[in-house]
This record gives C-alpha cells, structure tokens and sequence, in this order.
C-alpha cells in the first residue's frame, strides 16, 4: 500500500506541475519513481541539470549510464503486462503506468496527461523487482481491502 501512495504522489506531482525539461520530464518523473520505491538518489543527478534533450542524454552518459533504460534496467524486470506501477520505455519517452492509463506529456499545453493504454504498445514495459509487494493486480486489491 505504501507504494501505490508514493506511485499516485509522483504521478498527481507530476501532472499539476508545468512539464519542463530537467524538472519535470519523463525521466524524472520515472527517476523519482526508482528513488521513493529503491532507496536511491537518482534524482539528485538530474533535477536541474539539463535543459535540453541532448544535454540530458550527455549527463547520463557521463554519469556512467547509456540512457534512462540502463538505469532502470538495473532496478527492473521486463514484462508483458503492465499493473500500476510498471514504467513504460519508448525510444525517448518514459511513463508510469496507473490503472488502464498511463502518463504522458501534451506537448501543446506543456504538461502531463493521463491517457488510456492503447491495445498495442510499442515500447518496454519494466517492473520494479524491489518492490516486493506489489506483483499482481490480485496484491494490489488484496491491501486495499
């Protein structure tokens, strides 16, 4: 239960706050997520760091990491079948899913949206492994109840 507060904290954050690269951007949104679930401190290395795609790309890099994907793969396993929680990775783009959306950036109005999950994904769907307890939909509704 615990984390499904610190995954809707994240995701209401990032939708009230106006999108803005190295603020609050996919990867940070998704940087936020490893930290309040992982322990970690990823955050620290990006919040206001970038100011463009390409200079996010150069501090990952030269923090040691390929992309956003290198380090969520470090934390994550991929899987087929996205539950509340799961990050989903497209090329350039990352999100967290919600229950049968996910968010993503309205590049028009400058902010995040919660769209629904369309039938076909393209991207890679990761699950969180240190996040033992959540691992199915049936955890989740059991500590609800």
């Amino acid at each position: 239960m615990k984390n499904i507060i610190k995954i809707i904290k994240i995701t209401e954050e990032a939708i009230n706050t106006p999108y803005q690269i190295g603020k609050n951007d996919c990867n940070i949104i998704v940087l936020k997520l490893l930290d309040s679930v992982c322990g970690t401190e990823y955050q620290k290395l990006a919040i206001n760091q970038y100011t463009s795609i390409t200079s996010g790309k150069k501090l990952f890099k030269a923090n040691g990491f390929k992309n956003l994907e290198d380090i969520v793969s470090r934390h994550c396993v991929l899987v087929d079948t996205p539950i509340y929680g799961d990050i989903y990775i497209d090329g350039l783009n990352a999100s967290i899913f919600l229950h049968g959306s996910y968010i993503e950036v309205d590049h028009e109005l400058h902010k995040f949206k919660s769209v629904q999950v369309p039938a076909e994904l393209t991207g890679k769907i990761y699950r969180i492994i240190n996040d033992k307890e959540i691992t199915t939909w049936a955890d989740q509704v059991q500590q609800v109840s």
